[in-house]
């Protein structure tokens, strides 16, 4: 029988205890953006998409090449919600003066190497009486949850506009993107839902449910009284479908109206 001793026994405990520590430790997952594309599969998209559903800090590693072009959005780019190093390799990502550039919502997270040019972020349009939401970050938006670094990164030619507010009564707010619901008028009062994250994210109409968000994963709009569901990911909010006199719409979810 082997005899192991007092020190022994600590330094098998110590090892133990090592690899158990290790062993409850998330390893950081490595995604490559290959492609230009602005979506499917090596796109840029589908990397934060990736990473957002992860829940250790990863890392986005650009390899295409810049010769290709930049990569062009046709919609708004997931926000960023979990810790992620993007390491940009000299590539630029174009918002075509229609879409916003990284929004980061949640985590630490250190872009290197990167242009974003071209981005816009457009508040919603209120509709029937409701508020325009605010246009805020452009090419980058850092939300309070969020730390950011950033090294070798040039926002060029990006803005932010905010939404039009409209008259009349009983529409929904524009929020971060998304336009507020329309006011559906007589014989029902079913007021209009609030824009929520994301040019996606409109308020819900007629009883219906808000557009989903860009915030993968996070809460969603609010719903309307007895009405439609709110939005997923900062969606915008439901309409409500109440007889006259019912209840309001549900607001937008993170900065939703």
């Amino acid at each position: 029988m082997r005899r192991w001793g007092i020190r022994g026994a600590l330094l098998l405990a110590l090892s133990l205890g090592a690899g158990l520590a290790l062993a409850g430790q998330a390893l950081a997952a490595i995604y490559t953006v290959s492609t230009n594309a602005d979506s499917g599969a090596g796109s840029l998209r589908a990397a934060i998409t990736s990473v957002d559903g992860d829940s250790g800090a990863d890392i986005i590693n650009f390899t295409f090449n810049s010769s290709l072009g930049p990569i062009m959005l046709t919609s708004d780019l997931p926000a960023i919600t979990n810790s992620v190093t993007i390491n940009g390799n000299g590539d630029t990502i174009d918002g075509t003066t229609t879409y916003r550039g990284l929004f980061a919502y949640a985590g630490t997270i250190a872009v290197n190497d990167l242009t974003i040019q071209h981005a816009k972020a457009q508040g919603g349009g209120g509709a029937d009486g409701g508020g325009g939401g605010a246009g805020l970050g452009g090419g980058l938006f850092v939300a309070s949850d969020a730390i950011v670094t950033v090294s070798n990164v040039t926002l060029s030619d990006d803005s932010a506009t905010g939404g039009s507010g409209a008259t009349g009564d009983g529409g929904g707010g524009g929020g971060m993107g998304g336009n507020g619901g329309a006011f559906s008028g007589s014989p029902d009062d079913d007021f209009g839902g609030g824009g929520g994250l994301g040019s996606g994210a409109s308020g819900g109409v007629n009883a219906g449910a808000g557009g989903t968000g860009i915030a993968i994963g996070e809460a969603g709009g609010g719903s309307g009284t007895n009405g439609g569901t709110g939005g997923a990911s900062g969606g915008g909010g439901g309409a409500s479908g109440g007889t006259l006199g019912g209840g309001s719409g549900g607001g937008g979810g993170v900065g939703g109206g």
